[in-house]
């Protein structure tokens, strides 16, 4: 979770983001999620402003819950200067070069539902000690999109997405190296 909240918040800060460190959220919890709403009136108008741009009520809106069903959640700054939505990132992690991570049906839910455009699945694989540099993070844009007509399975409640099937040439999936201090 750390280093995905650090690399959100360096993409941010490279994009000429004022304030990236103030726009970076973990949501993993519903318990986190209410306080940061509690707490940070840039997120709550953020997410005024998601439902009021697509005509959505409260009810409607996924982010005016208990709990959004996704990790990690960034706003950033529009060009009339208000906060927007950025990214909602579901974040699976692994001590393997996994090509399957699981997600549990209601996130598969969020991921094609309203969210869609602003969803990602961040993967950070051989995430091990004595693995600094060697692991990676892939961050894959809005895939319930790019998987809808491709393969996938679904075991119980979970839906397992394939890796496999994602096109790294064609899809715009970044990699890169994660490293950390051991």
């Amino acid at each position: 979770m750390a280093i995905t909240i650090d690399a959100e918040r360096t993409r941010l800060a490279d994009a000429d983001e004022p304030n990236p460190e103030s726009k970076v959220f973990d949501v993993h919890t519903p318990e986190e999620y209410l306080k940061h709403r509690e707490h940070s009136e840039l997120l709550e108008s953020a997410i005024h402003r998601f439902a009021d741009q697509r005509g959505l009520s409260a009810t409607e809106n996924p982010l005016d819950r208990d709990w959004p069903g996704f990790d990690v959640l960034t706003i950033r700054t529009d060009n009339n200067g208000d906060a927007v939505i950025d990214r909602c990132i579901e974040l699976k992690t692994t001590g393997l070069n996994t090509r399957k991570p699981s997600l549990s049906w209601n996130e598969w839910k969020a991921a094609g539902g309203p969210l869609s455009e602003h969803y990602y699945l961040y993967v950070a694989r051989n995430i091990r000690l004595g693995n600094s540099g060697d692991a990676e993070l892939l961050e894959i844009p809005q895939p319930f999109d790019r998987l809808r007509n491709r393969q996938r399975e679904t075991r119980e409640r979970n839906v397992q997405v394939d890796l496999r099937s994602f096109d790294f040439d064609d899809d715009p999936i970044i990699e890169r190296p994660i490293e950390w201090e051991e």
